[in-house]
């Protein structure tokens, strides 16, 4: 214990401390540090312009994939989804990235993946249609509100009604939101296409059986490991270089270290 205020370091050291406890999921306490750096990770890998948008937790509605795969009825009748980790928007309006993190092997979840190569066979414009009915029915409206702001920043959405065009936030009495909701519309003329992304620590899943049972090709998922991450984040300066140095110490499995050799937690 020191006199010292806390740095940046002391908050990498102290998860990679607590990455190796039973219940401690390091993934989603990461989930911010690997969406500021997504833009570089897919420039690099893709070639893709500059800032990109990039959306967390984004929602794939549940009745537009279930068009897409067997799906329970009762489920497939009601205005839920499952989320995808980040959904990044290339500033060309071509391609939609659909990312999954892992930073543990172990976690691959099938049904995952079987819910993203469903939304990819979507398409889009069925996604955004749904989203829109999930805005409509949910309590939590003002949240879709941003969200949909975001999608207009991407510019796969714009806003048709005047008042909307004035930024009257639906709390005002001027506008409902229901108005608000079926005011956005998707932008048509363009043409979307989504790449499936998973990084993990080392690039294992989903390998070719898993694709073969949810009728994916290999070329239809990219693999990023945690190494290359590394080596592009290293070269961002700030904090990269220490977020780089952790993430090849996150490569190994956790609970593999002898508990004796590491560091006490700040």
């Amino acid at each position: 214990m020191t006199d010292r205020p806390p740095a940046p370091e002391d908050v990498f050291h102290k998860l990679d401390c607590w990455r190796h406890l039973p219940a401690y999921r390091l993934e989603p306490t990461l989930a911010p540090f690997f969406g500021l750096f997504l833009p570089d990770i897919l420039r690099c890998t893709f070639e893709i312009e500059k800032d990109p948008v990039v959306i967390p937790e984004f929602p794939l509605p549940l009745k537009e994939i279930s068009n897409r795969k067997k799906i329970n009825d009762s489920v497939s009748d009601r205005n839920l989804s499952v989320k995808v980790d980040y959904a990044v928007f290339s500033k060309n309006l071509k391609t939609m990235f659909l990312v999954e993190l892992k930073t543990d092997e172990e976690s691959f979840d099938l049904n995952q993946l079987d819910n993203l190569g469903s939304a990819e066979k979507t398409g889009l414009p069925c996604l955004i249609s749904g989203i829109i009915n999930i805005s409509n029915a949910t309590n939590k409206k003002r949240k879709y509100f941003h969200l949909a702001h975001n999608l207009k920043k991407a510019g796969v959405v714009y806003f048709c009604n005047d008042l909307y065009k004035k930024y009257q936030h639906p709390r005002s009495k001027k506008l409902s939101w229901k108005q608000a909701f079926c005011s956005i519309k998707y932008c048509e003329k363009l043409s979307w296409e989504t790449e499936i992304i998973y990084i993990t620590p080392n690039g294992k899943h989903p390998d070719e059986c898993d694709l073969k049972k949810v009728c994916l090709n290999k070329g239809d998922v990219t693999k990023i490991h945690f190494k290359k991450v590394a080596d592009i984040v290293a070269a961002r300066g700030g904090f990269g270089p220490m977020f780089a140095y952790y993430l090849k110490r996150w490569k190994s499995q956790a609970g593999e270290i002898d508990p004796r050799k590491l560091p006490s937690v700040l």
